[in-house]
């Protein structure tokens, strides 16, 4: 679980999003990708101490980014959970 989350949290990772549009009734999509490190500072990976097979994931966006950093998040998480084959995602959030 720990090397899947890691593979998945890199700030050099990038998220690709794919953009659907129908200009004039035709088809479009457009493939953009998202840099992690350009929305957060860190991501950090705690071992938690009340479950055994159980992580927790503390993403620090940065300071005057857009929004968007929350869909990366969600994203990311999505990914894990995919990745560990429907693994139980839980979101917290803290302000």
């Amino acid at each position: 679980m720990e090397q899947c989350a890691k593979e998945r949290i890199s700030l050099d990772d990038e998220v690709a999003r794919v953009w659907q549009s129908f200009p004039d009734g035709v088809e479009r999509r457009t493939t953009k990708y998202y840099r992690l490190g350009d929305y957060f500072d860190s991501i950090e990976l705690i071992h938690s101490q009340s479950e055994i097979l159980s992580l927790k994931l503390i993403f620090y966006p940065k300071e005057g980014v857009s929004t968007y950093w929350k869909a990366l998040l969600m994203g990311v998480l999505r990914s894990i959970s995919k990745g560990l084959n429907g693994a139980s995602v839980t979101s917290i959030a803290q302000t």
